[in-house]
């Protein structure tokens, strides 16, 4: 299950939401409105959910404007007290379900993931952007380290320029901007890498 909530022509609701209900015949809920959002979370309990950090620090801002954050901090350090808190947490925000959480569209900051984690939900990174259909790298469950954007995923090419920029290049990334030489000029290399 998934809930559908970012403008539709976004790619990253195109690609974890659209594809994701095309090709792996997941349900899909969509949000009313912002302002129903979390009851809307509630109603679909995805079980896989893309989100940016604002998103993911709302939540957590949400949970602080309800119990102080050090009180939750010493809950959770409670060995079988923590467990249920941090259960009884995600299930007041919808989250309860999600077997596969996502980052992605800007830096989340480590403290952030690290917060998530101590509720009993791992929120894995992801890097792609418009230019390349939002197909680069992910981290995989298991396999996450904090910090890191993950492996690159299956038909992407990835390198380090020698001034030391990430390049990407795979059948997802773009031929160029329409009517734009110079612009696409300026984010993709001669032999067809992302900057």
């Amino acid at each position: 299950r998934m809930l559908s909530y970012l403008p539709l022509c976004h790619v990253a609701e195109r690609m974890f939401v659209e594809m994701g209900s095309l090709y792996g015949g997941t349900t899909v809920f969509f949000a009313e409105s912002l302002d129903t959002f979390v009851e809307d979370m509630k109603r679909a309990r995805p079980t896989l959910l893309f989100g940016v950090p604002r998103i993911w620090t709302k939540f957590q801002m949400g949970v602080y404007s309800k119990m102080p954050a050090q009180k939750l901090d010493r809950l959770l350090k409670l060995p079988i007290l923590g467990r249920i808190v941090g259960r009884k947490v995600l299930a007041g925000l919808g989250l309860d379900a999600v077997r596969y959480a996502l980052c992605g569209a800007a830096p989340v900051p480590e403290a952030l993931l690290l917060w998530y984690r101590r509720l009993g939900l791992d929120v894995l990174e992801v890097y792609g952007m418009t230019e390349n259909s939002g197909y680069s790298h992910v981290c995989r469950p298991g396999r996450q380290k904090t910090g890191w954007i993950g492996q690159n995923s299956p038909g992407v090419e990835v390198r380090i320029s020698d001034e030391g920029e990430v390049q990407v290049r795979s059948g997802a990334t773009m031929v160029g901007y329409y009517k734009e030489p110079e612009k696409t000029a300026e984010v993709l290399t001669a032999d067809g890498f992302l900057r």
